[in-house]
């Protein structure tokens, strides 16, 4: 499961190093742009299955086209926000370009509606392969025809096609080896959307999604390229350690509805681990800069030493958040947690907008801090009025 989620950060920063020498700044400019939409589709999550496994039929053996229809058409309400996010951070976007952001946002939703039905089967390592490989493939797609020069939009298209043809064929497979019914699509289509219960998780997702990514494009917007190159990679890199909420999560939550199935164990293991590799990554990254301090400049091509301690101690702690987030969400405390998001998502673009403004990337990373552990905060002081019921 690590190993494909490490994939997928390979994929993404190998390609953004390798194009340093192959492509402009400007095109790899771009070009990071479409990664940053791609994953911010990739991570909104439709909440159509995971709506689902809370109703007395469950997730599981509904037809897998009802799902296929229901991220579609929540992809087709997603995608004109995203549009306007794109044009908001690069206004320099095509319009050829933005035409794909439908198929960009259904191919997303099918891999986290497919990701979570493995999970509720117990496949877990099954559900991070399917949702990081196919999004790696991606990546690596798209970067390997900016480097041959077919251009930002031949390279968009054929990315995305290849991805929501990957989603597709696995949802067929998925559906093959676990029997689950087939026929009355539309029917069950419906009810899929009548249950309201899903907008919830999907606003909560979608206002964490504002939150999060309200770093990258503010850096988009305001920074040079170059700065936003390094700030990116950096970024990338250190966000990997979200592997430890990325894999506990949707095992917490998926312990946690309906039965005790020891959800609040797993949350606790996840707390411990995330604990002692954040110890460790602090250390090492200490420890290399010491012993190499030109390689953070060579690699990410800027000198972003102090900054990248403070956003690892950043990502640490919004890892704990993520914990804590899912452990409500799986006690059903989901509008609580919806109108927390809700707040961190008016005060983070301010936090970001103030960074970037007075200190670069840097500031950026300076902001991380202060978004994670006011986050992190409100949430404990959440969990202390009321203990979530996980298990």
């Amino acid at each position: 499961m690590i190993g494909a989620y490490g994939v997928t950060a390979l994929a993404l920063v190998g390609a953004v190093v390798v194009l340093r020498r192959y492509a402009t700044a400007t095109d790899l400019r771009a070009l990071l742009g479409f990664f940053f939409i791609s994953s911010t589709a990739a991570g909104l999550d439709p909440a159509t299955a995971k709506a689902a496994a809370l109703t007395r039929e469950g997730a599981v053996e509904r037809p897998s086209g009802s799902y296929l229809i229901a991220g579609a058409l929540k992809a087709l309400a997603a995608a004109p926000v995203l549009g306007l996010v794109w044009r908001f951070a690069d206004p320099h976007i095509a319009w050829g370009v933005l035409a794909w952001l439908p198929l960009i946002c259904a191919a997303g939703f099918w891999t986290t509606d497919l990701r979570v039905l493995l999970d509720l089967n117990g496949r877990h390592g099954a559900a991070i392969g399917v949702k990081q490989g196919i999004l790696a493939g991606g990546y690596v797609l798209a970067g390997v025809l900016v480097a041959a020069g077919a251009g930002l939009a031949a390279a968009v298209a054929i990315s995305t096609l290849a991805r929501a043809s990957a989603a597709l064929a696995a949802a067929s497979l998925v559906a093959r080896a676990h029997g689950a019914r087939r026929g009355a699509v539309w029917g069950e289509t419906r009810r899929l959307l009548a249950d309201v219960k899903w907008l919830e998780f999907a606003a909560t997702s979608a206002l964490a999604a504002a939150s999060g990514s309200a770093d990258r494009v503010i850096g988009l917007r305001l920074l040079p390229p170059a700065a936003f190159s390094a700030y990116y990679i950096t970024y990338e890199g250190l966000s990997r350690f979200w592997v430890i909420p990325f894999l506990f999560s949707p095992i917490i939550y998926a312990r946690s509805v309906g039965t005790d199935r020891g959800g609040r164990r797993v949350a606790q293991a996840a707390w411990l681990l995330s604990a002692v590799a954040g110890v460790g990554m602090i250390a090492v990254l200490a420890i290399v800069f010491a012993v190499f301090p030109h390689l953070d400049a060579a690699i990410v091509g800027a000198d972003l030493r102090s900054p990248t301690l403070v956003l690892a101690a950043a990502v640490i702690i919004s890892a704990f958040a993520q914990i804590l987030l899912i452990q409500l969400q799986a006690a059903g405390r989901t509008r609580a947690t919806l109108a927390l998001v809700a707040v961190m998502t008016l005060v983070s673009p301010a936090a970001f907008f103030l960074g970037a403004n007075r200190a670069g990337a840097a500031g950026l990373m300076w902001a991380w801090l202060f978004k994670s552990s006011l986050e992190l905060a409100l949430l404990l002081a959440m969990g202390a009025r009321k203990r979530p019921a996980t298990g």
